[in-house]
């Protein structure tokens, strides 16, 4: 017979679920903020952020330092009074190994130029470099500082000579940005943007991103262009290795590609759900995030890909951890239609998933569309994210940057805690017992509607997960013995969580 037994959690939980320091907060920026691009974790208490502004119709950039509560350290503007200033794209910032940051991005005024700048920590511009020959467009889109201490680059400029199509611009300067040398990636009648670039062991480098390519494949009520990702491995000069392309007949999102501890290549994407939408019409389309694996020679190891397809469901971000598990971030919208929620993911490093969490900034809103663009791991295992809120009618609109500090299992702090004052309270309101009539299945009553139930074993994996408002829940814990821990959301928002050891 299995045995259970039911124990109140009190600093364990604390440690395992939660921190005094997690926020979901919002934030304008210097002039009118409307996204978060980038965070770098500057010390324990201090991060990064950079967001884009705009002023009298100019794009420019806020420069946003937070404390560890989410208060702002200070806010300063980065602009031009004649000039657009863009801030590059998810992850578009570098943290040297002097302490200082680097951006990509663009500045534009009769003409579109790639541009860095090197800023200090306290926000102030040590040096800035523009490139591009003031006819054709070019951008960059995310920079790296590589092993040597030289500052390599990803972007995208258009291409004269291919029907003014895109081709991807790989930029390597020196630590103050003079060029040493750059390189195009390009196909005929092909699109190509890159936005990732991240050095390899043997010292060259993975790009992610797409191309937009000519399909001359079903459904034919489509039409013939669309994106896919794209990866490219280039050596330590530049040279191109090879390529791996996500193809589908739909609008797949750009890879986030990285080197995995293990030495194969690992990106985020999307997957169509082309096999039943088939024949639909376009924007009928239904997506899943997406991991996919190659190999050192560019050949498919896996794709694993998370929760049901719904219209915007994609990672813009990806990131190994200590020990290998990945964490991806991105947004994620229900079945129908908007709003669109945050998403942050944790796998093992085979990608089987160990949790999933979505985000809204205001919970009691209606109709806000949140989405996530890079992410840090903090020093408790935690992790801060940032991106974009965005209020739609019949909500006042607004349009703000937005980030968010979660504990090591995706949880905001305010929804997580059991703590010893709340022994009582918890004892009357839920009740949770074995059920007498099947081995393994347990019963929770509650005089509040739950929300959700998830369970997790000692190791912080996800084991189950129902959301559903009910006052009675019935599940079956998995038939290995140990401790798992069951976390409750209550209809008002609070989390109550407790621990059965199963015998």
């Amino acid at each position: 017979m299995l045995k259970f037994r039911l124990v109140l959690v009190f600093c364990f939980v604390l440690s395992l679920f939660g921190s005094a320091q997690n926020f979901n907060k919002s934030y304008d920026g210097y002039y009118n903020t409307f996204t978060s691009w980038s965070v770098e974790k500057l010390a324990s208490d201090t991060f990064f952020i950079i967001t884009a502004d705009i002023k009298n119709n100019r794009l420019g950039l806020s420069l946003l330092a937070i404390d560890s509560l989410g208060d702002t350290v200070y806010n300063k503007g980065y602009r031009f009074n004649n000039k657009q200033v863009y801030g590059g794209f998810p992850s578009s910032t570098f943290l040297k190994k002097d302490g200082t940051i680097l951006l990509a991005g663009a500045i534009a005024d009769t003409a579109n130029y790639g541009h860095l700048v090197n800023f200090s920590r306290q926000g102030d511009t040590i040096w800035t470099k523009s490139y591009g020959d003031g006819i054709r467009f070019h951008t960059l889109r995310q920079v790296i500082e590589n092993k040597d201490g030289d500052i390599v680059a990803i972007g995208d400029r258009s291409n004269p000579s291919n029907s003014g199509n895109g081709m991807a611009w790989l930029l390597k300067t020196d630590s103050v940005g003079n060029v040493i040398w750059q390189r195009d990636y390009s196909r005929l009648s092909e699109h190509i943007i890159m936005s990732t670039v991240y050095q390899s062991n043997d010292g060259g480098y993975i790009l992610g991103g797409t191309r937009r390519h000519i399909q001359n494949v079903p459904p034919v009520n489509f039409p013939n262009i669309n994106y896919d990702a794209l990866v490219i491995k280039v050596d330590s000069m530049g040279v191109f290795e090879w390529d791996y392309i996500w193809d589908s007949p739909f609008d797949d999102v750009r890879a986030y590609a990285i080197q995995t501890k293990d030495g194969n290549y690992l990106f985020g994407s999307s997957v169509s759900d082309w096999g039943v939408m088939q024949g639909a019409p376009r924007g009928a389309e239904r997506y899943k995030a997406a991991l996919i694996k190659l190999d050192t020679a560019g050949n498919l190891l896996w794709q694993k890909d998370y929760s049901q397809h719904t219209p915007i469901n994609y990672f813009s971000k990806i990131l190994e951890l200590g020990d290998s598990s990945i964490v991806s971030i991105g947004s994620r919208s229900n079945w129908q239609t908007t709003p669109e929620y945050g998403l942050i993911i944790k796998t093992d490093k085979d990608g089987n998933l160990l949790w999933e969490e979505t985000y809204e900034n205001d919970p009691n809103g209606t109709g806000n569309s949140q989405y996530l663009n890079d992410v840090v791991q903090l020093d408790d295992g935690g992790f801060l994210a940032v991106g974009e809120v965005i209020a739609r009618p019949p909500v006042a609109r607004r349009q703000d940057a937005w980030a968010i500090r979660v504990d090591s299992m995706g949880c905001i702090l305010s929804n997580c805690t059991v703590g010893l004052g709340e022994v009582e309270e918890v004892e009357e309101d839920i009740v949770i017992y074995l059920n007498p009539t099947a081995d393994g299945s347990l019963t929770i009553k509650s005089k509040q509607q739950i929300k959700e139930v998830s369970v997790y074993n000692q190791m912080g994996q996800e084991v189950y997960r129902s959301q559903r408002n009910h006052y009675q829940s019935q599940l079956e814990l998995p038939p290995t013995s140990g401790i798992y821990f069951i976390r409750l959301l209550m209809e008002n928002g609070q989390m109550e969580v407790k621990k059965v050891v199963k015998e």
